[in-house]
Order: C-alpha cells, then structure tokens, then sequence
C-alpha cells in the first residue's frame, strides 16, 4: 500500500516494473493534494502497463514553479482510468501534462480540470507541449496518446497539443 501517488512513483521508479502493474486509488475522506511527475520506468512495454485505477478518487494540486498536477514526461504505457485530475490555481498550473516523448498512456473515463476562474495563459486543463511551463511551445512532446469517455475543462486554454515544430 501507498500513502501517496508520489510514494508509489517512488517505488516504481527505485526498481522498475517486471510485469504488469495495477494501482487501486482508495478513499482517504479527501483529495490527494499533490503533484506526481512520472518519467521513464524500467521495464515498461506493451505488456508491461502501468495502470492506475482512480476509482473516482480526485488528485490537486494549486500549480506554482511545477505547473502540473500530473506530469508525464519521457513516461510509456500508462493507463489512467476513472480519476479526477484538478488543477486549483488560478496562473501556473496544469491539470495533465505530456512531454518529452512520452508515449501510449491512456485516459479512460477521468475528468482533468482547472480552475474555472483562471485567465491566465498559464492554465490549462491537459497539455502536449515541449515546454514545462507553457501550453503551447513545439518541441519533443507525445504520440500514441488516447483520451476516452473523459471530460476536460478549464483553464484559460483546455487543451493543447503541440507538434514537434512550430512550422
């Protein structure tokens, strides 16, 4: 068990994964406020997943120097299922980030949202962007990127997605 996502990110990032790897968020009486940055983990492929089932539990975050409530960057073969992702800030922050050539990760059934007070262009709900701390710089971003059944809103962008050049 796992006191925190960052706690887990720990784990799997100290060791990698062998195999498949399924998380069950459980409720605390309230939201997990924190951010988790996941990068590359040892181990991953197509059979070797990582998928985090939400369960309708609700990760925060206010935003601030890391903008994003859930990073990805340079991540492969994440699952997200059934988990609110909320960004409380009202200037930098992210709901869900991509980057760094990060690849295959899945959003099944999860609401990612900001504030609905931001007027920042330094809000956005979910991000593709080669730049940690802007929603719409080119670069080396994410591919293989799948979002279903899943509601995103907010921020002064919702969503963004950058290629990898601005030409």
């Amino acid at each position: 068990n796992f006191n925190s996502f960052s706690d887990f990110k720990q784990a799997i990032v100290c060791g990698g994964i062998a195999g498949p790897v399924v998380v069950n968020v459980i409720s605390k009486g309230s939201a997990y406020n924190e951010q988790v940055a996941f990068g590359a983990i040892g181990g991953v492929s197509a059979t070797n997943t990582i998928t985090i089932n939400g369960n309708g539990q609700t990760i925060s975050f206010g935003g601030g120097a890391q903008y994003a409530t859930m990073l990805f960057n340079g991540s492969s073969y994440f699952k997200i299922k059934k988990l609110k992702i909320e960004g409380l800030g009202t200037a930098s922050n992210f709901g869900v980030q991509l980057t760094g050539g990060s690849q295959y990760i899945e959003f099944d059934s999860c609401t990612v949202s900001i504030n609905q007070a931001s007027t920042s262009s330094t809000t956005a709900a979910f991000v593709v962007s080669g730049s940690l701390t802007s929603a719409t710089t080119a670069g080396v971003t994410a591919q293989n990127i799948t979002v279903t059944n899943s509601i995103i809103e907010g921020g002064y962008y919702c969503f963004t997605m950058m290629g990898p050049t601005s030409a």
